[in-house]
């Protein structure tokens, strides 16, 4: 089961904007392919390598500038963010 963090939640939400102001039929598809990705890892949680921070790991996103940050737990999958390539990660500070 994939469980979505609040963070993550909105960070789809930005990423739709941003893209939608220029074209909202792309913006849709980003966020299919945000959403197969996450399935995937459901399937393969071992697909993305080990994350900056303890216990996350990191999947790009096929097709984008995306990658998911995420942890496994026991019977689930948690997405924490969706960071775009561009933006620094990890935060600082």
């Amino acid at each position: 089961m994939i469980i979505w963090a609040p963070d993550a939640r909105r960070d789809i939400r930005e990423a739709w904007s941003y893209v939608a102001a220029d074209n909202e039929r792309y913006a849709d598809r980003l966020v299919d392919l945000i959403i197969a990705a996450s399935e995937r890892l459901a399937r393969f949680p071992a697909l993305g390598r080990k994350g900056f921070h303890a216990g996350t790991r990191e999947f790009h996103v096929p097709r984008t500038r995306y990658f998911l940050v995420y942890r496994i737990g026991a019977d689930d999958i948690e997405i924490a963010r969706v960071m775009h390539t561009s933006r620094r990660w990890p935060p600082e500070g």
